[in-house]
């Protein structure tokens, strides 16, 4: 008896991972967004629409891939806040980046923008189009820069 019911649980357990499975990186419309999603893509990417979206749930929450038709890619969670924007070599906005970091890049990189910014429990990962990489604490402080 104790054995038939272990395996009834597993086939339980491995149904329900089956269909976690499959909830995972689906693709959405883009009316479909969370509203907060559409109001950050129209504030800060005015005129571009969205190529395609794919949901992303997992244990830690929903996030939004994004894809937009200037080739911007951003990562993007259900309330706006993005994870990563990735301009793939164009501009992104100053408008989303944090305040002390925007003015690090415009007083010591007056030439160049930038291209690619992703947040982490550490701080923030900064592309700039001369290709070098600034990394910054989570207070916007420079850690350090790699070319």
């Amino acid at each position: 008896m104790k054995k038939s019911v272990f395996i009834f649980a597993a086939i339980l357990c491995l149904s329900g991972l089956g269909a976690w499975y499959y909830t995972v990186d689906q693709f959405i419309m883009a009316e479909e967004l969370p509203i907060p999603v559409q109001a950050f893509v129209q504030k800060n990417f005015p005129g571009q629409g969205v190529s395609y979206a794919k949901v992303d749930r997992d244990l830690f929450g929903t996030t939004y891939e994004l894809y937009l038709d200037n080739g911007v890619e951003m990562d993007i969670n259900k309330n706006g806040k993005w994870a990563k924007v990735d301009g793939n070599y164009n501009p992104i906005p100053t408008s989303i980046l944090p305040a002390r970091i925007a003015n690090y890049v415009n007083t010591h990189f007056t030439r160049d923008c930038v291209t690619k910014i992703d947040q982490s429990l550490l701080g923030y990962d900064v592309e700039l189009s001369n290709e070098l990489e600034l990394n910054f604490n989570r207070n916007g402080m420079l850690r350090n820069v790699d070319d």
